[in-house]
């Protein structure tokens, strides 16, 4: 992984707790199924 994928899982992590802030932080990031 390089720096540009590290920058990009941590922001799609981010967006996910701010998004949904009750959501288990093991699901944060993965697409809804």
């Amino acid at each position: 992984m390089g720096t540009d994928d590290v920058a990009a899982l941590l922001a799609t992590l981010t967006d996910s707790v701010v998004r949904n802030p009750s959501s288990p932080p093991s699901t944060a990031g993965l697409p809804a199924t």
